[in-house]
């Protein structure tokens, strides 16, 4: 897979860790990443129901 890197303010990264309870700053972005991504998904599945 490919990977990219980004540059992210000290803080939010922090508050993020502290939020999903994860040691390392990686780890926490892509745990909250992949859990926007799958609520899209479920929405976009419940949306899709509703027609």
């Amino acid at each position: 897979m490919t990977k990219v890197n980004i540059s992210l303010d000290a803080e939010l990264v922090v508050a993020v860790m502290v939020l999903a309870g994860v040691g390392s700053p990686q780890d926490a972005v892509e745990a909250v990443v992949r859990d926007n991504i799958a609520r899209g998904h479920r929405t976009e599945l419940k949306d899709q129901g509703l027609r």
